[in-house]
């Protein structure tokens, strides 16, 4: 997925610090997760706290988190006897009212962020995934994985530059593929710990956790990642919000991040490692 500061190239790095300096513990707590790549990438060897408080990313780390590997679907696999994804892709849709990204994100509601085509299936395929979900043809983890795998595949056929401030004004070869979903890349290992996935403030979360080895990678640019990303937001909610516009964002409501504001930046960091407990985590750092 194109995300803005996206940790993928600095795993190692991560890791070779951890084990430069002899960190030991059993809990890893990845306080600003974004993507989940972090906490992915750790999940075979430590019990991850895993924390952000935009829903589409609590989603990505759900289906990272919950999952040692891609799920199997069996309950689905039983009843329909065809591959959860080659199903989805075959599904013919007819939009009404309630296609949302149709309606409001396609040249039907005069925005550009997608073909009608792709609108269509892009809706279509959310509301299967909770229909399924609702039928109990698949289980908690694999429904994550699913709308996880939805996230990512959208991004794939995105008639922008990576973020959804604004669309291009015209049709980027990447925007004019057919939409297709894709099971969403991810580590897999042996077997996951109790892994805790979480949609809080994290300021107010440090509060309430204890842990081993924290780490901490707060947004570092002006850009508010609710609006940077409201259509990841609102397809993983599927909460048709109100909008407003060229770019159609959803309202922010609580989820402006202080940590983006050039004015409370330094503020509100100091107050994250004056908690208790965060000095608590960093203790074995020490």
């Amino acid at each position: 997925m194109r995300y803005l500061g996206s940790k993928i190239k600095l795993l190692e790095q991560i890791e070779k610090v951890i084990n430069e300096n002899h960190i030991e513990g059993e809990t890893f707590a990845d306080l600003f997760a974004g993507t989940g790549c972090v906490g992915d990438f750790f999940k075979g060897r430590y019990n991850v706290i895993s924390n952000d408080f935009l829903y589409y990313s609590f989603v990505l780390n759900k289906a990272k988190l919950m999952n040692a590997c891609a799920p199997q679907f069996v309950l689905f696999k039983e009843k329909y006897d065809v591959d959860i994804f080659d199903w989805l892709n075959s599904q013919e849709y007819e939009p009404d009212d309630t296609f949302f990204v149709y309606k409001n994100y396609t040249p039907v509601g005069e925005r550009m962020f997608f073909t009608e085509k792709n609108g269509i299936k892009i809706d279509g395929v959310r509301k299967d995934i909770e229909q399924l979900y609702t039928d109990k043809s698949i289980e908690e983890k694999e429904y994550y994985f699913l709308i996880a795998s939805l996230l990512e595949s959208v991004t794939k056929v995105s008639n922008t530059s990576g973020t959804y401030e604004a669309y291009f004004k015209f049709w980027d070869s990447r925007a004019e593929k057919e939409f297709l979903i894709e099971p969403l890349e991810l580590n897999c290992v042996d077997h996951i710990k109790e892994n805790t996935i979480l949609c809080e403030d994290t300021n107010s979360l440090v509060r309430k956790i204890t842990g081993d080895i924290a780490y901490i990678d707060p947004p570092y640019t002006v850009t508010q990642y609710v609006s940077a990303y409201h259509m990841l937001e609102t397809i993983a909610k599927d909460d048709a919000p109100v909008i407003k516009g060229v770019g159609g964002k959803r309202g922010r409501g609580d989820k402006n991040s202080l940590y983006a504001q050039r004015t409370q930046a330094k503020k509100i960091f100091e107050d994250l490692f004056r908690q208790p407990v965060q000095r608590t985590m960093m203790e074995k750092e020490a």
